[in-house]
């Protein structure tokens, strides 16, 4: 019967969404839609066919800005949803799906130095926590252990910052190189611990030669 194929249809695509083929489970949902347009189940399809592409997007996604899209689309498809008994049957993968871009966006973060990809790692997070996690998922002990790495990475953002910054004044100063600037450039990196930088060195020496070169030595 015309039911039973519909069943069978949903059954291997509900298959392929849980063995994570999103792309495949999102094709056969827009088909059997499309083919089933006035069943009851019609709803469902959409709705599963919709999260199935979000989330092919997030577990598919290779740079730093498909990432941040991905979680763009997740929250769109929960604002859409809102209170849906739809999403509410659904609960626990959205909780992986979040706490999945967490993760990721909190390792993108770190190689990145982006401080803007660890504020969406802790959004992605708060997202994950108003659904129920899988069973077993210990959800306190995940959250001690971002938090952890995020208060890390906060240090490497905040001494990568402040290294830029130094780089920054001394290529400012290198084009007013006055005695104060020097002095004040000086004072900056051995705050920092900056002496041994490579770079910093490298640059130090173009500010003092710039001095030097500005200085007019009037014979007595």
């Amino acid at each position: 019967s015309i039911e039973t194929n519909e069943a069978e249809r949903f059954q291997k695509a509900e298959d392929r969404y849980k063995q994570q083929e999103f792309a495949e489970a999102s094709a056969a949902l827009h088909k059997l839609q499309r083919d089933f347009a006035d069943s009851p189940h019609s709803k469902k399809y959409r709705f599963l066919a919709e999260l199935s592409d979000v989330r092919q997007a997030v577990y598919q996604r290779e740079s730093a800005d498909e990432t941040v899209k991905s979680l763009e689309r997740v929250l769109q498809l929960v604002s859409v949803y809102g209170s849906d008994p739809l999403l509410k049957e659904r609960e626990t993968d959205l909780w992986q799906t979040f706490d999945f871009l967490s993760q990721e966006l909190t390792k993108l973060a770190e190689r990145e130095k982006a401080p803007p990809l660890l504020a969406l790692a802790k959004r992605a997070w708060t997202a994950a926590k108003k659904y129920p996690p899988p069973t077993g998922m210990d959800q306190a002990e995940r959250e001690r252990k971002l938090a952890a790495d995020w208060t890390r990475i906060d240090q490497v953002l905040a001494v990568h910052l402040e290294r830029q910054n130094i780089i920054a004044a001394l290529k400012q100063n290198i084009a007013q190189p006055s005695a104060a600037n020097v002095q004040e450039t000086w004072e900056l990196i051995d705050k920092a611990k900056r002496q041994d930088d490579a770079e910093i060195r490298a640059l130090l020496n173009d500010l003092f030669k710039a001095h030097l070169d500005q200085i007019k030595f009037v014979p007595a």
